[in-house]
């Protein structure tokens, strides 16, 4: 756990960045929160922007059999993310700039359950582990 949060940073874009460089591009989208707009790379978001990284802030983790899993938030208000990890190695990063910051964060069978919360709404964020592309979000009224 310790690799995971001790200097946890990413790119500033709305996206899940794979630890192999690649990017899927997300946009909001009406039905489920958010959907894939592209893919791209690390390498081609840094040709065009060298300088937009941020380092994430942890605020909750979850551990099983080598298998962590981070949430918290970014230095801006509204950024969020969901960090996975196994044997030490970051396998993926969920970054959004305005989920807002995960607070909460359990594991259901193969899905992450991340909980962000945002007066007046909680919204709770089903994600598969093998494809966080297809995550699903409830938001509701508090």
């Amino acid at each position: 756990m310790r690799q995971l949060t001790e200097r946890l940073r990413c790119r500033i874009e709305d996206g899940i960045f794979f630890s192999n460089g690649e990017v899927i591009l997300l946009q909001r989208a009406p039905d489920k929160g958010y959907a894939a707009r592209g893919r791209t790379t690390v390498e081609q978001l840094e040709a065009s922007d060298p300088d937009g990284w941020v380092d994430l802030d942890p605020s909750a983790v979850v551990e099983r059999e080598g298998l962590v899993v981070a949430v918290g938030g970014g230095p801006l208000e509204g950024e969020g993310f969901v960090a996975v990890a196994e044997n030490g190695q970051v396998i993926w990063i969920l970054h959004l700039a305005s989920s807002e910051a995960f607070s909460a964060v359990r594991l259901e069978g193969d899905c992450i359950v991340a909980v962000t919360d945002e007066y007046p709404y909680r919204a709770e964020w089903r994600i598969p582990l093998a494809d966080p592309a297809a995550m699903l979000v409830s938001s509701r009224h508090v």
